[in-house]
Parts: C-alpha cells; structure tokens; sequence
C-alpha cells in the first residue's frame, strides 16, 4: 500500500458453526470497538439474515478489540463481550 499510515488490511468475522443454527436465531447485533483512532470507533451491525459478519477494515498497528454478541431475548443472557487481538 502507498499510505504509510495503513499498512494491514484485516477482516474481523463471526459465522455459524458447522451444522449449527444460523447467526440470525441466536444473535440481535454485534457491537465491536476498534482503536479510538478509527472513526467511527464503535461500528453495530445487527444481524437480520444467515449471512456471516464481517468487517473489513485498514491501519497502522496491532491492538485489541471489543466485541459483544447480543443475543435474542430468548437466552438467559443479554450480552456476551469478548476480546480478540488483531
């Protein structure tokens, strides 16, 4: 890439399991936090279809994300938040 200031492309994705129920009946939304020098920061994809999530984006360095799973009301738990290092 010409632009010092983005020298990594990466994709951040979430899919079903192998023979598993689809995205879209067991999660509302994702919420994830990148860096604070990405704007937005904090991207929220809702989940209304069986198609993956993904995110694409580039920069400068390694850091660690936030994630949250929001599942549908029919689990016992709202969210689920865990972090990932790109």
């Amino acid at each position: 890439m010409e632009d010092n200031n983005q020298l990594y492309k990466w994709t951040f994705f979430i899919d079903q399991a192998k023979d598993g129920l689809p995205l879209s009946e067991l999660l509302e939304g994702v919420e994830i936090k990148l860096h604070p020098s990405f704007n937005p920061c904090i991207i929220k994809i809702p989940v209304t279809n069986n198609e993956e999530i993904a995110l694409c984006r580039a920069g400068w360095g390694e850091f660690r994300i936030g994630v949250r799973l929001y599942w549908k009301p029919v689990f016992t738990d709202v969210f689920t938040e865990v972090f990932h290092d790109l």
